[in-house]
């Protein structure tokens, strides 16, 4: 049989998807039967004297080549051999990505919001589901389409971080071999995130952690923790999942052995008016049992929240405690390698971009100019305030 000759069943292997044979428009002939198998793809058209050519490519590398008159015809048949050989959904492939995620060791959370954020994009519906279509009907301009219509109704954050999430699985999807090319790839972020979360004003700080240490002073665990997220600047999640193993040479240091990253891996010194509330939770209880009992970062909210209402302070997400805790560090004069470590960040540029406020580094510069400035000038006396009284 030659290259370009009809493939029959005879010679077709195994089928994972078969089409009716096409007749053609323009010459009146019969296109021949494109087969898929499992793992095959199909490239092309590409002209070749005066037909078109499709060139089908198994998974062992073999090649098969299948020629039409016109383009429009090798185009057809290539999308409905696609169709015929990848029936999943959007949703399908959605399910699909997220328990890859699950077998990698993705927390159960990360995949629960990942699974909201990918419904939110591709118009899934979380309470009254549908499929989405086909997969291979996500074209760029589908995929455009979907992600325009999120950014009328969601925050920029937001959408951006679907966006993020929808890139990523467009490219799974890839080199899984379900679609050719990723169509999200190209699709530009629109918006400009926000620079961190809201943050407390030092003086609102100092309120907050003196009314943390009163109710810790009565037994207050929740108290505890947001106590313990401030000064040591930890996630949420890594404040509610620490044992009393990971509290270690009587409470002055804190482990974080298990973490997303290398860098989120770490060990932390506690400040010396923690450690007694730390020694005092772990005491009597087994290594493996948790220093705030079994709870998720939801009650870390709720009661870093409970707190700033009892100071008297605006209230503010247990997150931004992080973004509190990386600014007073660095308005102190701490160095960006030490401040990204312990927050558990691989590079400074991360805790500056999302997490100090802006404007932070720029003070600490210019408090050293005029430092360097007031260092060479004579003292002079304080200011008269009230020239008429001198």
């Amino acid at each position: 049989m030659s290259e370009d000759e009809p493939i029959s069943a005879a010679h077709a292997p195994a089928t994972h998807g078969m089409l009716a044979p096409h007749e053609s428009e323009s010459v009146g002939e019969r296109n021949p039967d494109v087969r898929l198998s499992e793992g095959e793809r199909v490239h092309g058209p590409y002209e070749h004297g005066n037909r078109w050519r499709l060139v089908i490519q198994g998974a062992d590398g073999k090649q098969r080549k299948v020629s039409f008159a016109t383009r429009d015809q090798a185009l057809r048949i290539k999308r409905q051999a696609d169709e015929a050989a990848n029936p999943r959904t959007i949703d399908e492939a959605v399910s699909a990505f997220l328990e890859h995620l699950r077998a990698r060791g993705v927390k159960a959370a990360t995949v629960k919001t990942h699974w909201y954020r990918l419904r939110a994009f591709f118009a899934l519906g979380t309470i009254e589901s549908n499929s989405g279509g086909r997969l291979v009907t996500l074209t760029p301009e589908r995929a455009q389409a979907f992600y325009e219509a999120l950014t009328r109704s969601t925050a920029v954050d937001t959408h951006r971080n679907c966006l993020t999430l929808a890139k990523a699985f467009g490219q799974w999807c890839v080199k899984r071999g379900w679609l050719r090319t990723n169509p999200l790839a190209e699709i530009e972020p629109l918006g400009r995130r926000r620079r961190g979360k809201e943050q407390l004003r030092v003086d609102e700080a100092r309120r907050f952690i003196a009314t943390c240490r009163t109710h810790a002073n009565k037994g207050d665990v929740g108290a505890i923790a947001a106590m313990t997220q401030l000064l040591l600047g930890m996630r949420s999640a890594e404040v509610v999942e620490r044992v009393v193993r990971d509290l270690d040479d009587g409470g002055r240091l804190l482990w974080i052995p298990r973490a997303k990253t290398d860098a989120g891996r770490r060990t932390l010194e506690v400040p010396e008016m923690l450690r007694p509330y730390l020694r005092k939770l772990a005491r009597g209880r087994q290594p493996g049992d948790r220093l705030f009992t079994e709870h998720d970062r939801h009650w870390q909210l709720y009661h870093v929240r409970r707190m700033c209402r009892l100071a008297g302070v605006p209230e503010i997400t247990a997150h931004s405690l992080r973004g509190l805790h990386s600014t007073l560090a660095t308005e102190h004069g701490a160095t960006g390698h030490v401040v990204a470590s312990a927050l558990g960040h691989a590079s400074y540029h991360t805790t500056r971009q999302h997490y100090v406020q802006p404007g932070t580094v720029e003070r600490v510069a210019q408090r050293r100019v005029q430092s360097l400035i007031e260092d060479g000038l004579e003292p002079a006396g304080l200011p008269v305030e009230n020239p008429e009284a001198a």
